[in-house]
């Protein structure tokens, strides 16, 4: 029985601890915040995803056209194409 009500003890008391660090860093943290803060933030990471996304359709058309010019030069090089070529069966 005394060990039962040590450990309810102990567990009483580390959610006691617990549930205060926890507001203590709830309060912390949200002293920070203020609408300005906000809206920088939000600014800052939008411009960070739209030069991203540039970035993403910049290499998207840069590779479409490197694939396009290699089989391209396949086309004229070999005077047809691998599909021209008949079958041997």
């Amino acid at each position: 029985m005394i060990k039962r009500l040590f450990w309810f003890a102990l567990g009483v008391v580390a959610g006691i601890v617990g549930l205060r660090y926890a507001k203590d860093k709830a309060r912390e943290a949200t002293s920070g915040l203020t609408v300005d803060s906000v809206l920088d933030d939000l600014a800052t990471w939008s411009s960070k995803v739209v030069k991203q996304v540039e970035e993403i359709v910049r290499n998207m058309v840069s590779s479409d056209g490197a694939q396009r010019s290699a089989s391209d030069a396949d086309v004229f090089v070999s005077g047809s194409s691998a599909n021209d070529r008949p079958r041997d069966l």
